[in-house]
Formats: C-alpha cells, sequence, structure tokens
C-alpha cells in the first residue's frame, strides 16, 4: 500500500510531503499532483519525506526530478529527508544522491531547508515565502 501525505511542520511553517510504502508507476501521477500543490502553497522549498519510503521506481524518480527542477528554477530546492535501505541505494546507483540535497532525518532537512530560504531570500531569491 502507498500513502502521501502533505503536512507543516511547526518548527518552520515549511511544506513536507511525506511518501510511505511503495512508490511506483501507478501512484506517480498523485505524487506529482501533492509535490506541485505544496510547491504551490509553500514556494520553492518542500521537504520530501522519505522515512517511510520502502521503495521508489523509475516513475518516482522522475517526478522527483521534475518537481527539482521547477524548485530550482524558481530559487529553491527539493530536499529528500532520511532516504534508507533500498531507495537510499537506488539514490547512491543513479547518482541521484548528488543532484538532490539528501538529509540522515525530517527534522536537519526542515532545518537547513529553512535556513537556506532564508539565505536565498536575503539574496533577493524568490524562495522568499507563500505566493
Amino acid at each position: 500500500m502507498f500513502n502521501v501525505e502533505l503536512s507543516t511542520p511547526e518548527s518552520a511553517g515549511r511544506g513536507v510531503v511525506a511518501l510511505r510504502g511503495e512508490l511506483d508507476a501507478a501512484h506517480a501521477p498523485g505524487v506529482a499532483s501533492h509535490l506541485t500543490t505544496a510547491v504551490t502553497v509553500y514556494g520553492p522549498w518542500v521537504v520530501v519525506d522519505m522515512t517511510g519510503l520502502e521503495y521508489i521506481g523509475s516513475a518516482g524518480l522522475g517526478v522527483l526530478l521534475r518537481v527539482l527542477k521547477r524548485t530550482r528554477a524558481e530559487g529553491g530546492d527539493l530536499p529528500l529527508a532520511a532516504p534508507h535501505g533500498g531507495v537510499r541505494k537506488l539514490l547512491a546507483v543513479t547518482g541521484l544522491i548528488g543532484v538532490f540535497s539528501v538529509y540522515p532525518s525530517l527534522g536537519q532537512a526542515v532545518r537547513d531547508t529553512e535556513e537556506a530560504r532564508r539565505l536565498a531570500a536575503g539574496r533577493g531569491g524568490s524562495g522568499s515565502g507563500l505566493r
């Protein structure tokens, strides 16, 4: 079973999309919709919580790459929090672990993302908040 959830951590007021279960081609369009909504609502700084993600296929990786391209074009990022096991191994084997900002925990990803967002806003970046 697959589950995707959009939430806002109280510590930073930023969007987090939590992925749980197995992300295959059948679930990729729903994830794309959630991520697009999160970027529209919270701006180009959205964290993907992979704590409960057991598997990700090429369609899921494609969705993450498309959203990453959008967030970076808008002056933000799409950090991945706590990928483990086979998901982390796949990110490493494909070289994507060096493309995404990858964090060992959700808390660290949220803290570092908030700091990066503030720095970008100070430089006149577009990650300054809700649109």
